[in-house]
């Protein structure tokens, strides 16, 4: 049978209130934190160093397959001459055969031309002597202004000799690098208290705190490596970063709000769609950059952008579900010319409808880069003072390759996407 009351005197008769510690898992008093996704998928590029505190890379392209012609008001049926631009003349060699990409009927329906000669040079233009109707092929035309012509073959004759050297000259780019820090001062007492068990929780004050900075830290770097603007500081625009510099961010690079690159495209999805029409918008653009040569694979896009193409593809035909489990969502987009993009939701990228932003990269060519030696130095020095402090230092920069067309575009900036 059991006792009505406690026998003598245990635990609970002398628990007073107040004279006991309560243990609690340190998960109870975590900060709330919104992982910066940018910055959480970018890999680790090459370090740099020297004085100029700059990076700078080369970029390559090849060269082209088409040539533009540039007769005022286009080219008539009887001319026997084409007008190019001094780039375009240097891939056009003799009996280079060329045909007009936009005429009606496409490639098969247009006129052959053949380059017999090359010159004279007018107003930085370079006039061709060619064929008209070459080959026996369809019969000369007229072709637009500005009408693009592909080159569809170089043919030789026997016993060649040495043709010229087409070697394109590299286009350099550069990134400043950006210093940034978190500093920790604490008192010994409040250290003391948490090593000894005094604040239910935190097993450790210093490297709590250390810790809760940088997760401060990391969200400031990812919008400044999505917004930031690019300043050399006391330096040299363009040569080196000196005191305060500030490094470009993928944003500016690609167009939007800076002028890192005037050969970049920026995609305006007002102009071209409304809302509902994320998905075609997205097949535009990776349309656009698979003709590039480009197999983009990350879209960053806030939460309404994503919602908005969960939203398109709700229909129980992709849509699995079971007694207990409704609802929907997307982390891959497949594209109409079959290479998928993995959904990036970053919050920190603008949420205003109407003015959201998204980017639609290829992430192979986007690198976080550390300055040799110090990326994230953590620094202590013992002091005279009543307590612990420690500093950590940050250098780094954002290397993005080709963000225009003077070496092939190969991410976009999405603006003004309206869901």
């Amino acid at each position: 049978m059991a006792l009505l009351q406690t026998s003598g005197t245990n635990s609970i008769d002398l628990a007073i209130a107040g004279t006991y510690r309560q243990d609690q898992s340190e998960l109870l008093l975590s900060a709330l934190y919104l992982d910066p996704s940018f910055l959480g998928t970018l890999q680790g590029g090459e370090g740099f160093s020297g004085n100029a505190a700059t990076k700078i890379w080369n970029e390559e392209s090849l060269n082209p397959s088409v040539v533009t012609e540039l007769t005022p008001g286009g080219m008539t049926a009887i001319q026997n001459t084409m007008l190019v631009s001094a780039s375009d003349s240097t891939v056009i060699d003799n009996d280079t055969v060329l045909a007009d990409v936009g005429i009606a009927g496409g490639i098969s329906a247009s006129e052959r031309i053949q380059v017999i000669g090359k010159g004279p040079v007018t107003a930085g233009n370079v006039t061709l002597q060619v064929v008209r109707a070459a080959q026996g092929g369809p019969a000369a035309t007229v072709h637009a202004s500005d009408a693009v012509f592909a080159i569809l073959s170089q043919a030789l004759p026997m016993n060649s000799d040495l043709g010229a050297d087409k070697t394109r000259p590299r286009v350099p780019h550069y990134n400043y690098l950006q210093r940034e820090d978190i500093n920790v001062n604490l008192g010994s007492e409040a250290i003391d208290s948490s090593l000894l068990g005094y604040t239910p929780g935190v097993p450790n004050e210093f490297s709590k705190q250390i810790r809760n900075r940088l997760a401060e830290k990391f969200i400031i770097l990812n919008r400044s490596f999505e917004y930031g603007i690019g300043t050399p500081g006391d330096g040299s625009a363009g040569q080196t970063a000196g005191n305060n510099s500030t490094a470009w961010g993928l944003i500016p690079m690609l167009g939007g709000n800076g002028g890192y690159n005037s050969t970049s495209v920026v995609y305006d999805y007002s102009a071209h769609y409304g809302p509902g029409q994320l998905d075609q918008a997205l097949n535009d653009v990776n349309e656009s950059q698979f003709t590039n040569g480009v197999r983009c694979d990350y879209v960053y896009l806030p939460s309404p952008a994503s919602r908005s193409i969960a939203r398109l593809y709700k229909d129980q035909i992709r849509l699995v579900q079971d007694e207990t489990t409704r609802g929907f969502f997307v982390k891959k987009f497949q594209t109409d010319m079959g290479n998928e993009l993995t959904l990036i939701v970053d919050q920190y990228l603008s949420r205003v409808n109407g003015s959201i932003d998204m980017a639609v990269v290829d992430s192979g060519r986007i690198r976080l880069c550390p300055f040799e030696n110090e990326f994230m130095s953590y620094i202590t020095s013992p002091s005279f003072r009543d307590g612990d402090a420690a500093r950590c230092i940050i250098k780094l920069t954002l290397e993005v390759r080709n963000t225009g067309s003077d070496t092939g575009q190969a991410h976009t900036y999405m603006k003004n996407v309206a869901v």
